[in-house]
C-alpha cells in the first residue's frame, strides 16, 4: 500500500494467479506430515551430511505417489465436504 493502491492489487493478483497461496498449503502440509510421523515413530535427530539442498524434476506419477497419502487425498476430502 506504501506504494499505491494499484501496485499493492497488482501484487495480490500476481501472488494468487502464481499459485503462492496453494504451495504455502502444500509446505505447511508437509511439515505437519512429518511432524506427525515423527511423533507417531518416537523421534528424530538431524545429521548433516553437508551435502547442501537438492533439487530435481520429478515425473506426475512420481509426485503423485509420493504425495498422495500426505497431501492430495486429504485435499480432496476437504474439497469435498
Amino acid at each position: 500500500v506504501e506504494q499505491g493502491m494499484f501496485l499493492a492489487m497488482a501484487e495480490l493478483i500476481k501472488m494468487f494467479g502464481t499459485g503462492g497461496p496453494f504451495y504455502f498449503i502444500f509446505h505447511i502440509q508437509t511439515r505437519a506430515y512429518y511432524l506427525y510421523q515423527t511423533l507417531i515413530a518416537g523421534g528424530a535427530q538431524y545429521r548433516a551430511t553437508g551435502r547442501g539442498f537438492v533439487t530435481r524434476h520429478s515425473r506426475f506419477d512420481e509426485n503423485w505417489r509420493f504425495f498422495a497419502g500426505s497431501h492430495i487425498y486429504l485435499g480432496i476430502e476437504l474439497a469435498c465436504a
